[in-house]
């Protein structure tokens, strides 16, 4: 499973999840805690930075980066998330 934390509004959310379909979760993060708590905050202020985080199966984090770019590798992030389904079985 795929799940997009965002800060978003939910009609922002409602665009993304209709844009990038039905397999991919979204949870709004205003507080920015989930964010924060896998470390993807910004140092300086109190908000989140864009990137993404892997978790395989067994909740290990396998790969966090900090990637502003993050849709231009969509298709490295599905490689990413495949292994790590793969290597939590």
């Amino acid at each position: 499973m795929i799940l997009v934390i965002g800060d978003d509004a939910i009609l922002d959310a409602k665009r993304i999840a209709t844009e990038v379909g039905p397999d991919i979760r979204l949870l709004i993060d205003r507080t920015v805690s989930v964010a924060h708590r896998y470390g993807m905050k910004d140092a300086d202020r109190a908000m989140a930075v864009a990137g993404y985080v892997v978790i395989d199966r067994a909740g290990k984090i396998v790969v966090r980066r900090v990637d502003p770019l993050f849709g231009e590798h969509a298709d490295e992030i599905v490689k990413l998330v495949e292994a790590a389904g793969r290597a939590g079985n």
